[in-house]
């Protein structure tokens, strides 16, 4: 009897070991797929970390420039300090460094006759808006076309940059966006990058004649 059985027992000892190695040969498997995974993830987290680090001193630069000049700087200053960060080598995927005045609903004339001032074109504050402030982009730098077609886009429009600027100007530190998308007829999108960044502090300036201390945002 047992002769007639052997080769079945070996038959099954052998399916049974077979199985046995390849349940060991996945879960290696599986296991290194996770090593290879985590490795992975910690590079791509060190680099989002590395460039928010880079945009967040690039943004602390920016806030010095207009410490130093109590306020909005001329557009040619503003435009030679962006040309000097060399952006477009240093901070890949970086499109503009930009500044939204702070203004109060009903004073977008204002707003934009400084754009006209400055820029030398007719720009309505853009789009509409409900709430009682906005904040227009006036300076964006590089110039191009990409940039001057963002000028007058109130910042403050947007639910999520609300939020970011809120937070920077009410503790007067650094807050990071997630991306937004907001189309002109222009353009595709405004900043065409995956973050925004805005620092909060107080400024003074001047508007057609009027010196007005405000809150304000930089963003890049």
């Amino acid at each position: 009897m047992w002769p007639r059985l052997l080769p079945g027992l070996v038959f099954g000892i052998m399916l049974v070991m077979g199985l046995a190695v390849a349940v060991m040969t996945y879960r290696s498997m599986e296991a290194d797929n996770r090593e290879r995974f985590a490795v992975l993830a910690g590079e791509i987290e060190h680099r989002v970390q590395a460039r928010l680090r880079e945009h967040v001193l690039l943004l602390r630069a920016v806030k010095a420039l207009f410490e130093v000049h109590k306020g909005v700087p001329p557009r040619e200053v503003f435009h030679r300090f962006v040309g000097s960060l060399d952006i477009a080598n240093l901070y890949d995927g970086l499109q503009g460094v930009g500044f939204a005045q702070r203004i109060a609903t009903g004073e977008e004339a204002l707003a934009s006759a400084w754009i006209r001032g400055t820029h030398g074109i007719d720009r309505p504050i853009w789009p509409g808006t409900t709430d009682s402030v906005r904040m227009p982009i006036i300076l964006l730098e590089p110039e191009n076309e990409r940039n001057r077609a963002a000028l007058g886009y109130d910042m403050y429009s947007e639910v999520v940059r609300r939020a970011a600027i809120d937070a920077a100007i009410s503790g007067d530190t650094i807050r990071v966006q997630g991306r937004t998308w907001t189309g002109t007829a222009a353009t595709a999108n405004i900043n065409g990058k995956s973050l925004s960044i805005y620092g909060g502090y107080n400024s003074t300036c001047t508007v057609q004649g009027t010196t007005k201390t405000v809150m304000n945002a930089a963003g890049t």
